[in-house]
């Protein structure tokens, strides 16, 4: 049966990046001749890890543990830091491990740091 692009159809693509349509019951090429599905031999992609929050500074503070309350996978992500004042002081991620991390601060200020740690 040719593809009927006007009748309803889906999409799919798998986790080795093939793509194809399917239409009652059969694989479509995208450009809608009849295939067999293709196979994959991957697993799926697993969503990375994300952790995020704040934490509160006070004057004279320099530096801030944070441990996350779930362990990211492991020590390999990336943090982004933010004040939620208009503070312009700098701010920097250090001693990174499953378990959490050190915030940095230039100079030592009464403020909330919001973070968010992504896995790479």
């Amino acid at each position: 049966m040719p593809f009927n692009a006007s009748a309803p159809y889906s999409r799919t693509v798998d986790a080795c990046g093939n793509s194809w349509y399917e239409q009652g019951g059969q694989a479509y090429s995208l450009s809608g001749q009849p295939i067999s599905a293709p196979e994959c031999d991957r697993a799926p992609a697993r969503a990375k890890a994300i952790r995020a929050g704040s934490v509160a500074l006070t004057s004279g503070q320099t530096s801030k543990a944070v441990a996350f309350a779930q362990a990211m996978p492991s020590a390999g992500y990336e943090v982004v830091l933010q004040p939620r004042s208009g503070l312009s002081v700098s701010l920097w991620p250090s001693a990174l491990t499953a378990n959490g991390f050190t915030i940095n601060v230039s100079l030592g200020v009464n403020a909330t740091v919001s973070y968010i740690a992504v896995e790479l």
